[in-house]
């Protein structure tokens, strides 16, 4: 089954009910490195000022320019959509982590490699664990549907 028949699945965070509380880096860490090390995170959480936090992760673009950038096809996407790194390949440039449109790679200074999210092979810890169900993983056609009736009834009252 090729990309286009593929029912492409993204990691969500609503902004309204992340407090964040940082609990999706520490388990992503400790899934992925068995340690808890928020600079091994795949996920970040970001505050811009107190009323605004989020957490972010890959999410599986169409374009991937990550995977574009890279020299090397250390990068690649598999037909779950996922976007895998394999260090054997990979000559540590850093082309990836600069072409990612949402600077979500994030480079590991111990391993001297780019750390990217694979959404624990569709079974993402963090939306698992999170405290206040702030993470998601759904269908992007179920988010589409869902912020469309949403600005529909903000339009119509």
């Amino acid at each position: 089954m090729g990309l286009a028949n593929q029912t492409k699945m993204i990691l969500i965070c609503d902004l309204k009910k992340c407090t964040g509380c940082r609990i999706c880096e520490y388990v992503c860490s400790f899934e992925k490195e068995k340690n808890f090390d928020l600079t091994k995170s795949r996920i970040k959480v970001v505050s811009r000022d107190p009323t605004l936090v989020g957490a972010f992760t890959c999410s599986l673009c169409n374009d991937a320019t990550c995977v574009k950038a890279c020299p090397t096809g250390a990068l690649s996407r598999l037909e779950n959509q996922e976007i895998v790194l394999d260090k054997d390949k990979c000559v540590r440039c850093g082309w990836c982590i600069y072409a990612c449109d949402m600077g979500v790679i994030f480079y590991d200074s111990s391993k001297h490699v780019p750390i990217v999210c694979d959404l624990c092979g569709g079974q993402p810890k963090c939306v698992e664990i999170c405290p206040e169900e702030a993470l998601k993983y759904e269908s992007l056609d179920n988010v589409i549907k869902k912020q469309s009736i949403l600005y529909l009834r903000s339009v119509l009252g």
